[in-house]
């Protein structure tokens, strides 16, 4: 009876550890304590035939000021606000941070539309209640990145 108990004692914490831990699909996008974030991260698209370089910025809204620590940390909405995307052997620029998607082209709406995907997936999943200097964000935070997107020879 004890080893039973036991046996469902570490089912119960390691199921815990697997709830709160972060994803392994989700790259640690927000400075937390203890923490070296700075991996590259690197996407790869069959309809890409250069390897871009995408600078873009997040604005995530909360449901409550991310500095008010009483209360539980609730994410709103995700939002790419906007992004540059440059060719790495032209150097050219396929999109600037004035874009509009209505009016791109089908190759620069495949890469926003990628981006918006992924970024709000992966904000929405960032350990913001261990996120240094959370104290001095409202509701609405500006987060900003770089990724890379590779071609699929």
């Amino acid at each position: 009876m004890i080893i039973n108990k036991s046996i469902l004692v570490l089912f119960m914490l390691f199921s815990l550890h697997l709830l709160f831990a972060q994803k392994d699909d989700v790259p640690l996008l927000v400075q937390i304590e203890d923490s070296v974030r700075k991996e590259k991260i690197v996407l790869y698209d069959k309809d890409i035939s250069d390897t871009l370089k995408v600078h873009f910025i997040v604005k995530v809204v909360f449901e409550y000021p991310l500095k008010d620590s009483s209360r539980c940390i609730t994410i709103n909405t995700v939002e790419l606000a906007g992004m540059k995307v440059i060719s790495i052997n032209s150097n050219s620029t396929l999109i600037d941070y004035g874009y509009d998607n209505e009016n791109g082209n089908e190759i620069q709406r495949r890469i926003w539309d990628l981006i918006s995907e992924k970024t709000q997936y992966w904000y929405r999943n960032q350990p913001y209640g261990k996120m240094i200097s959370k104290i001095m964000y409202d509701k609405i935070v500006g987060f900003g990145g770089v990724l890379y997107i590779l071609p699929i020879k």
